[in-house]
């Protein structure tokens, strides 16, 4: 049987982009046939600036949204990454493999990084090692494959580096899990700001469909998007990203179905 894991940070409000590239993509998943592990990753969340209660609020609240998306705890494994201590134990061990190089390379430290910077914050050394709690997240469980976006493929790639590194010098200990990227809302973009991603951790504004939204606030989001001004309908997310195909996939598709 494959095991999946997959998991989610409660660094704020999920948004629509979560659901259609994560969460509604976890539910899809053959629960009678797939050994699947959804997990609520807080202790990621700690990694920049936070006020405690209130990842504790998005933790409970996330955690919820996934149920009511679909996910059944009869058939899958639903869970808070802080409740399972062998998460921070393996990441310890998986840094004693891992070197400063690989993770200064990560995309995402150096952009996350430079976002603290800008705001006159302090870069915590957890963020650097970020990668390394995540490949502890997938190697702890035996997974053999992770449903991720385009901006986790490259945390994936290190799992796989970091795995085959322990394996070759204290024996054979993890599965060496791969990456399975969605066919269509891989990257959903911010209705505003087409170049950038939706992301849950921007501050509110009309870009960002949340998933509690009232419908008529998530209507005016939607009617007051950017668009292209071109009159053909073209799928070129670098030259015209503002086309009326506003998230990155390949091919283009329809993701707002089915209805939930």
């Amino acid at each position: 049987m494959t095991r999946v894991f997959s998991g989610i940070k409660p660094t704020g409000h999920l948004t629509l982009g979560n659901y259609l590239g994560a969460v509604r993509r976890w539910a899809e998943v053959d629960q009678h046939r797939t050994d699947a592990l959804f997990c609520v990753v807080d202790l990621h969340a700690l990694t920049v600036d936070h006020d405690p209660a209130r990842v504790r609020r998005l933790t409970r609240q996330a955690a919820t949204l996934m149920l009511a998306s679909g996910l059944d705890p009869e058939l899958c494994t639903v869970f808070v990454q802080s409740h399972v201590d062998e998460h921070a134990r393996l990441s310890y061990l998986l840094e004693c493999v891992a070197t400063d190089g690989e993770m200064r390379r990560m995309i995402q430290y150096r952009e996350k990084a430079a976002r603290e910077r800008d705001r006159g914050g302090s870069v915590r050394l957890s963020l650097l090692t970020y990668p390394v709690l995540m490949a502890a997240d997938i190697l702890a469980y035996g997974t053999d494959e992770v449903p991720v976006g385009d901006d986790q493929t490259q945390h994936v790639e290190l799992t796989r580096d970091l795995a085959v590194r322990f394996n070759q010098r204290y024996g054979h200990t993890f599965v060496v899990p791969r990456a399975t990227r969605p066919r269509v809302a891989a990257r959903v973009m911010n209705l505003q700001d087409p170049t950038s991603k939706m992301g849950k951790t921007d501050d509110v504004g009309p870009g960002i469909v949340y998933l509690l939204d009232e419908p008529d606030v998530v209507r005016k989001k939607v009617m007051r998007a950017v668009t292209d001004s071109g009159r053909d309908v073209v799928y070129d997310p670098e030259k015209r990203p503002g086309s009326p195909i506003c998230w990155r996939s390949s091919p283009p598709a329809r993701v707002g179905t089915p209805r939930t």
